[in-house]
């Protein structure tokens, strides 16, 4: 039993070595095989589960005897199979709050209090490592209060088309693998900065009258808020790959590159993309409403939830170049999808104003920005080279030597602003700078910016 303690144990330090320092709190324990009977299947074994926690971050994890993925598993995907971690906080031996990982609509994680089974609190995206069969789930520790520390009761519930359930908890009386808070010093989601705007751009500050602000995310799940546009949470998991506020300004959505969608502030629980083998999410644009959503992957695909509508998309296509971003129109009635190669995609009321995909670039395209009332866009290269389409050119970064490439932008009003992998600020035109990460970069390179609406 030692040795399958270390190898979890091992795994989750590994696999989050991004998220959270390794000398995080971490407490794995093994389970007793075939503690659910002998005539139980062993997918609904545990072997072994455990817990980590480090700084405004938890991790839960759990092995099962003989594992399956819960993305391609049938009884997961026909969501007759979850895991579920139940959390005392108090250490009254009672569960205050509870974890759920599950696959209806793609692979999901939900925490929920014990006075509220029906609303989640937070949402997580879940890892399943197939080497080792362990799942993995993290979650901001503002979503239980932040304890000093915590203890967890792992169930699992394996159950087959027919009916049959194979389950088991772990312990199987009272709560194990207690872990205690660690803290960073310093703590890496406080980091702020007051680095001075660069010298070639904001010459104009346009004001809004209620947000002035954006946001950064890392690759690693971590979160920076600039201005107005404060921090409500990240996730702290590895895998990020998209940021995108919510209408009114006061939420967002964080798309990972699996498909799983975390919601903050006013951002509505409206579901994951479930993708195919070796197929990543890249983009996440919301209908104007706020209560749809389009996912857009590399493969060109599009998912679309709630009000949002399906308009077409590059589904089984031979593209030269792999999706690098998506946005939907001004009117959310179509959108624009883009290639690393410039080349320009479009659907609904989308118009094409012209691409590069006949050219022969210096760098890769990494992402467009089109102009708010939809009649052009902006592309911007690796190299922070601008192509502008029926839209003015406000100046560029590409006769500047870059410590890191850029990896996004965003348009604003009568501008647009790039960010490189270093969090370094480049903003042009009427776009306000408030700040980056250029000056004390971090661990994990910078994978989207957005400005707060």
């Amino acid at each position: 039993m030692k040795r399958t303690v270390l190898l979890i144990a091992t795994v989750i330090a590994s696999a989050f070595v991004l998220a959270v320092p390794a000398r995080a709190t971490t407490n794995v324990v093994s389970d007793t095989l075939y503690d659910n009977g002998p005539n139980y299947d062993g997918r609904g074994d545990i072997n072994a589960h455990g817990a980590l926690y480090q700084d405004d971050v938890f991790l839960v994890s759990v092995q099962a005897r003989t594992p399956t993925d819960p993305a391609t598993d049938p009884n997961w995907i026909y969501n007759s199979t979850a895991v579920i971690w139940d959390i005392d906080v108090n250490g009254d031996g009672q569960s205050d709050y509870w974890a759920i990982v599950s696959n209806f609509n793609g692979v999901t994680a939900h925490l929920y209090s014990e006075q509220d089974w029906n609303t989640p609190l937070c949402s997580g995206s879940p890892s399943y490592d197939p080497t080792k069969g362990i799942i993995i789930v993290g979650f901001m520790a503002s979503c239980i209060g932040t304890p000093a520390g915590f203890s967890i009761q792992t169930y699992f519930d394996y159950s087959t088309g027919g009916g049959s359930a194979s389950y088991d908890l772990a312990p199987n009386s009272g709560f194990g693998a207690p872990v205690t808070r660690t803290i960073s010093s310093p703590d890496p989601t406080t980091t702020t900065t007051t680095t001075p705007p660069p010298s070639n751009g904001d010459p104009g500050i346009q004001k809004a009258s209620t947000h002035d602000g954006y946001w950064m995310l890392a690759a690693d799940g971590r979160l920076w808020g600039f201005g107005t546009a404060s921090n409500l949470g990240d996730s702290g998991v590895a895998g990020a790959a998209h940021i995108e506020p919510t209408p009114s300004g006061n939420g967002y959505w964080i798309l990972f590159s699996g498909g799983g969608v975390i919601y903050r502030g006013d951002a509505a629980i409206l579901g994951s993309a479930n993708l195919n083998p070796g197929e990543k999410a890249v983009s996440l644009s919301a209908s104007p409403t706020g209560g749809g959503y389009w996912i857009f992957t590399d493969k060109g695909r599009v998912l679309n939830f709630g009000d949002a509508q399906f308009y077409g998309d590059m589904s089984g296509a031979q593209l030269n170049g792999p999706i690098v971003g998506s946005v939907a129109t001004p009117s959310g009635k179509g959108y624009w999808l883009v290639g690393s190669d410039g080349g320009i995609f479009s659907y609904g009321d989308a118009r094409f104003h012209g691409s590069t995909g006949n050219l022969k670039l210096n760098k890769p395209v990494m992402a467009m920005a089109p102009s708010p009332d939809g009649a052009g866009y902006w592309l911007v290269a690796s190299d922070g080279g601008i192509f502008a389409f029926d839209v003015p050119f406000y100046g560029s970064a590409g006769n500047l030597t870059l410590n890191k490439p850029i990896s996004g932008m965003v348009p604003g009003r009568g501008g647009y602003m790039m960010v490189a992998q270093d969090g370094g600020i480049f903003s042009f035109g009427n776009v306000a700078f408030h700040g980056s990460l250029g000056a004390n970069p971090p661990s994990s390179p910078i994978v989207s910016v957005a400005l707060q609406p």
